[in-house]
């Protein structure tokens, strides 16, 4: 899968040619999806738990913050390196050392304050708090 470095965050052609009628509006309903299972399937359930709580501006101001995007678009690259997507979130998503991405849930303001934001084990446990009732 190749991820363009676009303005507003990294984009995939075929994902966005998919999508590109809704505009600036939200995807209505369901789109079909694979079905994953086992860990890859708790990983990418995970992550949407995460970052699918996150505006799209939150995003959009995420990906500009990560290495990936950051170096894709201010070397003018023509597709973020997938050596270096995988060496980020590998680092990113170490298990024992996972921390709510920045644009979650106010995050940003932490950083600001030098509040201290505690690790979670893993990714999967990370949507697990996010999802068990405060």
């Amino acid at each position: 899968m190749v991820f363009e470095p676009w303005a507003h965050g990294p984009v995939n052609r075929s994902v966005w040619q998919a999508f590109k009628g809704c505009g600036r509006q939200p995807i209505q309903g369901q789109p079909e999806l694979p079905d994953f299972h086992g860990e890859l399937g708790r990983v990418l359930d995970a992550v949407v738990s995460a970052y699918g709580r996150i505006s799209a501006w939150g995003l959009r101001e995420q990906s500009h913050a990560e290495r990936p995007c950051r170096e894709a678009w201010e070397n003018q690259l023509p597709r973020l390196r997938f050596e270096t997507i995988r060496a980020f979130f590998k680092h990113e998503f170490a298990d024992g050392q996972v921390y709510p991405p920045s644009f979650l849930l106010g995050r940003a303001s932490y950083d600001l304050d030098e509040i201290p934001v505690l690790p979670y084990a893993s990714l999967v446990e990370l949507a697990d708090a996010l999802d068990r009732p405060a």
